[in-house]
């Protein structure tokens, strides 16, 4: 979507972190549920990515990584007007690339524990 061609309208860039999220809540509260899920995974597979590259790397790896990409693709969508650019993006994104990465961490130590039980 953000490489797509833009409307030729600049639109607004939302600095202010869940403003997107809580005014669209009262307006269509199905589609930022479905709007920020979608985006949360769209970076989980980047998190996972990070942990099976780097097995040993702590939280704060896929975290800049999510946050680096996410920034990128905002950045890119604002200079070819292709639409809203969002703090909340950023946030859900990097918040995705951190779920993937905790998520590849138990798998991997699940798969490569054979003894170990999974824990509720």
């Amino acid at each position: 979507m953000t490489l797509l061609a833009g409307s030729g309208v600049r639109l607004p860039v939302s600095l202010i972190p869940f403003a997107d999220i809580v005014g669209g809540l009262a307006v269509a509260p199905e589609n930022v549920v479905v709007a920020v899920a979608a985006n949360i995974a769209l970076f989980v597979p980047l998190g996972a990515l990070v942990a099976l590259i780097s097995p040993r790397s702590r939280w704060v790896v896929p975290v800049a990584a999510g946050l680096t990409v996410s920034a990128a693709f905002e950045v890119t969508q604002y200079l070819t007007e292709g639409g809203v650019t969002s703090v909340d993006d950023l946030m859900a994104n990097t918040l995705g690339a951190a779920a993937g990465w905790a998520s590849a961490r138990r798998i991997r130590r699940v798969v490569f524990s054979p003894g170990q039980r999974l824990r509720p």
